[in-house]
């Protein structure tokens, strides 16, 4: 993970939101987890219609942005302005007033740059958002570790009264192909449908679908090991799956 996501923790623990941020990397429910938390702290539920304000690429003009960041909170000390996958650097000379805009964010507003379905990527070439975005605390949520991902699945069954092995914890991460929005759905299945208090790999075989880079990792594992008559079973369901 990217160090900036301890300082976002530490600011999302000690109340003291930052005015610019940028989040991206691949690991959706890690980065939606974060700007939740964060979008609570600093909009209060009953004025958020007045102090949350959010674009993304169709929506987005220079005079909203500005009147965004220059609206004072209404009944509360915050505002928050959330921009969904736009990329400035593509903007020509929009891009250098946007620039302004981030370089001087008023104390009581927080700007928030989602990328979900465009890449972030700084362009040097344009100097003045390339400085404007050095100024943002930038938190790239990448997937994590194994290890991080079986205590976190032992943790969530926990919650639901139900336990797992090291080795069946990481069954169901290979199974899954790893994603956490995956990996919560699929936890809930189990919870759900085990009545023993222990979660099994034959449970897991049972309820779980797996994801086609599991499948695709099992075929190549069958062919390796000589088993030839599991190998065609797997090509037949990922026939059947038209993958």
């Amino acid at each position: 993970m990217d160090n900036n996501l301890d300082r976002l923790k530490s600011d999302l623990k000690l109340n003291t939101p930052a005015r610019f941020y940028v989040f991206y990397g691949e690991e959706a429910y890690l980065r939606n987890y974060y700007l939740d938390s964060l979008r609570r702290l600093v909009v209060e539920d009953f004025a958020e219609a007045f102090n949350f304000h959010r674009f993304n690429a169709q929506t987005i003009s220079l005079q909203g942005v500005l009147d965004s960041l220059e609206a004072l909170p209404m009944m509360a000390q915050r505002s928050m302005v959330q921009i969904d996958d736009v990329n400035f650097f593509t903007m020509g000379e929009d891009g250098a007033a946007y620039a302004k805009f981030f370089s001087d964010i008023p104390d009581y507003c927080t700007v928030v740059l989602v990328y979900e379905t465009v890449e972030f990527k700084l362009d040097r070439r344009k100097k003045a958002l390339a400085e404007a975005f050095d100024r943002a605390v930038t938190v790239e949520f990448t997937q994590p570790s194994d290890r991080e991902l079986i205590t976190w699945v032992g943790r969530h069954l926990k919650k639901h009264g139900k336990r797992i092995t090291v080795d069946d914890a990481e069954y169901l991460i290979h199974r899954t192909g790893g994603g956490m929005t995956a990996l919560l759905g699929e936890i809930g299945k189990l919870a759900a449908y085990v009545e023993d208090e222990t979660v099994t790999r034959s449970h897991i075989d049972l309820l779980v679908e797996p994801a086609l880079e599991a499948e695709t990792w099992d075929l190549t594992d069958a062919i390796a090991d000589g088993r030839y008559e599991t190998a065609l079973q797997l090509l037949r369901t990922l026939l059947q799956k038209q993958e």
